[in-house]
């Protein structure tokens, strides 16, 4: 191929920490024998980093701090780590925390009514925002489950949309839901994940200590279970829940992360498939984090609620999967500002444009130089990534919606 040859705190927020691996995790530990581990608040969390998904270190200088159930992103410089109504920032290019403890997040309808939400999962959209996905929560008892005295009921999963100037404090509810799931008594739906797959999108959600597998084309779309899994369940009752799951572009890989009994307490384990259509097994998993093995821990502590992100550095870097889609997340034309998807055309140096939008808010971007349109149809990408590799591309428009490639180079 012609391309394989190319391309509340107990730390202040002044100490310096570095944040230089490839992934990053968050979790929350909690110690059995010195305290009640239901109790969410209880827990601690954690940010470990790690350059192949197996081996994981914690964060250096970090001190844990109160929190369940956390999830991350990281925008430009800044990485974002969600609890329910929480977020705390952290700056990677000096290595301190901006919030010194986390601040609250909210989420309101365009009414300016309050939404009442736990379990947060971000994802960047196509504007370069923090979509936060979510379980509407309930006034008391458990949000997973039914209330008291219901003998069934349904949960519902929404999304919202950052609100411009909030740093991913403040959100706004999208419009409709992105899936109900019906429950009985007996039975549980929580802590959402979204993440890229590799023709839309993936949704796991914690089912009956296992995970359901859905899907949408569009992000802010309608969920639907994954077709050939029973009931949508990738993850059966009991071999893992509460996930985090990252599909691999380049090597077509899904990594589903879990936590898992072990004993009196869980850890956390993953399993590395090429499908998303087939259920896992529990040998398909591995244990990557426990309280025994993982630093400053012990064998009491229970290491739960896995979020995962990618530790990527550059927002407008482009990217080409193994199966050659061309993935322009932000680009120049004149004055606006547009995203373009384009495939391959086999056995030449063409590139066909498959899809496009007009990107609405530039701020999320202003860190980073974007990919270029000339007048004269010239498509010029700084950056776009290949197998872990930093290229730089040019493509020259020739007829219908194919643009040819006529250079690229390593950067």
């Amino acid at each position: 191929m012609f391309f394989t040859g190319l391309f509340l705190i107990t730390v202040p927020a002044t100490i310096s920490q570095t944040l230089n691996g490839k992934y990053i995790m968050a979790f929350h530990t909690c110690n059995t024998a010195a305290t009640t581990c239901s109790d969410p608040r209880n827990h601690s969390v954690y940010v470990a980093q790690s350059d192949d998904g197996i081996i994981w270190s914690l964060l250096s200088g970090y001190t844990p701090y109160n929190g369940s159930v956390p999830d991350l992103i990281r925008r430009g410089n800044t990485l974002y780590v969600y609890t329910p109504g929480m977020v705390r920032r952290y700056m990677i290019d000096t290595g301190i925390w901006k919030d010194s403890a986390p601040v609250s997040t909210s989420i309101k309808f365009s009414s300016g009514e309050s939404e009442d939400f736990v379990d947060p999962s971000p994802i960047l959209d196509n504007n370069g925002s923090i979509i936060l996905f979510y379980l509407v929560s309930q006034k008391g008892g458990d949000p997973a489950r039914c209330q008291s005295g219901q003998t069934s009921c349904i949960k519902t999963f929404r999304s919202a949309t950052e609100v411009s100037g909030s740093d991913g404090a403040s959100f706004l509810v999208d419009a409709g839901n992105r899936v109900e799931i019906s429950i009985t008594s007996s039975e549980s739906a929580s802590d959402p994940d979204i993440f890229k797959g590799p023709g839309g999108f993936v949704l796991y959600i914690a089912r009956n200590g296992g995970v359901q597998a859905l899907s949408a084309n569009d992000l802010r779309g309608n969920y639907q279970n994954i077709s050939g899994l029973s009931n949508g369940m990738l993850v059966d009752t009991g071999l893992g829940s509460v996930p985090a799951g990252y599909y691999n572009d380049t090597s077509g890989e899904y990594w589903t992360y879990v936590h898992r009994p072990q004993g009196n307490t869980s850890s956390i384990s993953r399993a590395v498939h090429n499908r998303i259509d087939a259920a896992l097994s529990s040998s398909s998993f591995s244990t990557v984090i426990s309280g025994s093995t993982f630093p400053d821990l012990g064998s009491s502590y229970t290491v739960e609620s896995p979020g995962f992100a990618v530790n990527t550095t550059n927002i407008c870097a482009a990217s080409l999967s193994n199966t050659l889609r061309l993935h322009v997340p932000v680009l120049t034309f004149g004055s606006q500002y547009f995203w373009a998807d384009f495939e391959y055309v086999t056995n030449s140096l063409n590139f066909t444009l498959t899809n496009y939008g007009e990107i609405t808010g530039t701020d999320n971007f202003s860190s980073c130089s974007p990919s270029t349109l000339s007048t004269e149809l010239t498509l010029h990408i700084p950056v776009v990534f290949y197998n872990d590799i930093s290229y730089r591309a040019d493509f020259q428009y020739t007829q219908g919606l194919i643009f040819s490639l006529t250079n690229a180079e390593k950067n």
